[in-house]
């Protein structure tokens, strides 16, 4: 038997992810070393590294993070709900009937 030669295409396609606001639609393509990542990370650093907010619908990036109570710009993560100081202690729980 003899040699077998196999021909494979130079390039070899990957699929790798950047993050996107969920609200303005900005994407963050800076990723200390690298524009892009595999799916299990890129939301993961944006959070850590680049101070977005995730909520179990949403991926704002830090000028889309507003208060969800009166609307402020000075909103910080409470409880997984994006709040100003004033309404630290808001009650985010459903009313149901």
């Amino acid at each position: 038997m003899g040699i077998v030669i196999r021909h494979y295409a130079p390039l070899h396609e990957v699929t790798m992810y950047q993050a996107r606001c969920t609200n303005c639609g900005v994407t963050e393509d800076e990723y200390g070393d690298f524009s892009c990542m595999d799916s299990d990370m890129v939301i993961c650093w944006v959070v850590e590294n680049g101070g977005w907010f995730e909520g179990s619908d949403k991926l704002l990036c830090p000028e889309c993070q507003r208060c969800e109570v009166c609307g402020s710009d000075r909103a910080h993560e409470s409880d997984e709900h994006l709040v100003c100081e004033a309404h630290e202690g808001h009650d985010f729980t459903e009313v149901r009937m």
